[in-house]
């Protein structure tokens, strides 16, 4: 006889409201278990219907851990399943910016009056000011691109970032995050790679960032989620970003750490989010790619309408741009640089979704 499994959601998928219908302060969602047809199948003590092998029921989470017992009646056989609901994780937004040096180069070069003197930056500061958008910055350690055999650090590093704005980093954090991307730029994927993923590699590199951030930015800026470079990285390097006060990683898509095709598929891409006891870790996804060559400001509208079609049961919205399409000198530059993030900025409004760091939802209530 098949044990019982459950279907959708499956164990450690973390849903929001769009996921049900609210009745009584409770979140009903329908659970769908796979076991051999024609068994007495309950969960939570509620009775299943039998489609041929498929057991749907509806249940309430009454709370955002939420302990869900597949019992077979006769047999006494049982499967398990946490489910997470999120409480004021739907029609949310943000936007994510990756891959952010050259910023800081920038600033410490030309020893601005104001951090937002810096074009890159006013930007994200005139957005704010237009739309309330909430900005998380993840960045790098160096300047990979010109970094030598006897300068492995390259010519520009954190550690060359004047302490003398932060203050008004902290006065900005209500709207701008910074964390931690990677050591550099290249190479790809540096914590799937046999050479970065150890553990020990994983989290000096990332120490070294928070340690930098935190003394230009103060700890107001230095948010407790992430977009690790490519979305890679092995179990280990994630246990040390979360030794690290990482307590949610990004994915993007189909990449998603170490996770399986299941658990990335049927809870992260379906519903949002998926939360890993192992890990003490949380994994979201990504919506929208702002600077990808085959999307411009009118395609990225039709974008979020497939998407959010797509993925009904999804309530956050993570518009995400690199910051080197911004620069003219970048062989790939997007001269629509602002009027792309805008687009999409603007969907959201349009379409109902407030401005929210990422963090912020996934939180115990």
């Amino acid at each position: 006889m098949d044990k019982i499994k459950f279907l959708t959601p499956i164990d450690g998928t973390m849903v929001c409201d769009k996921a049900g219908i609210i009745e009584n302060d409770a979140l009903l969602i329908d659970i769908t278990l796979k076991a051999s047809a024609g068994r007495n199948i309950t969960v939570n003590g509620l009775t299943t219907a039998d489609n041929g092998g498929f057991y749907t029921v509806k249940i309430p989470l009454t709370a955002y851990k939420n302990q869900l017992i597949a019992r077979d009646t006769e047999t006494g056989d049982t499967t398990e399943a946490t489910i997470y609901r999120l409480k004021n994780a739907s029609m949310k937004y943000r936007l994510s910016l990756d891959d952010n040096i050259e910023c800081f180069k920038e600033i410490a070069k030309n020893n601005y009056k104001s951090i937002f003197d810096q074009p890159y930056l006013r930007l994200m500061k005139d957005l704010n000011e237009k739309y309330g958008t909430k900005v998380h910055a993840n960045i790098y350690y160096c300047c990979s691109e010109f970094s030598t055999e006897s300068s492995p650090k390259g010519s520009f590093n954190l550690s060359q970032f004047p302490d003398k704005y932060k203050g008004e980093f902290e006065e900005a954090s209500e709207w701008l995050r910074l964390s931690f991307h990677a050591f550099k730029n290249l190479p790809d994927e540096p914590y799937a790679r046999e050479d970065g993923r150890t553990y020990m590699n994983a989290y000096e590199d990332c120490a070294m960032v928070n340690e930098e951030i935190i003394r230009f930015a103060g700890e107001k800026s230095l948010s407790d989620y992430t977009t690790i470079h490519w979305c890679r990285g092995t179990k280990d390097a994630c246990k040390a970003f979360r030794a690290n006060g990482y307590k949610y990683l990004q994915g993007g898509t189909p990449i998603n750490y170490y996770l399986t095709d299941e658990q990335f598929l049927e809870a992260v891409r379906k519903y949002g989010n998926y939360y890993d006891p192992e890990t003490d870790l949380v994994f979201t996804t990504s919506s929208c790619m702002l600077n990808a060559a085959e999307v411009g400001p009118t395609e990225i509208p039709k974008r979020l309408d497939e998407r959010s079609k797509q993925y009904p049961l999804n309530g956050f919205i993570d518009l995400i741009i690199h910051e080197q399409y911004f620069y003219p000198h970048f062989h790939l530059h997007r001269p629509d640089y602002r009027e792309r993030i805008e687009a999409g900025i603007k969907w959201c409004h349009e379409h109902g979704y407030q401005p929210s760091f990422r963090s912020e939802p996934l939180k115990p209530w």
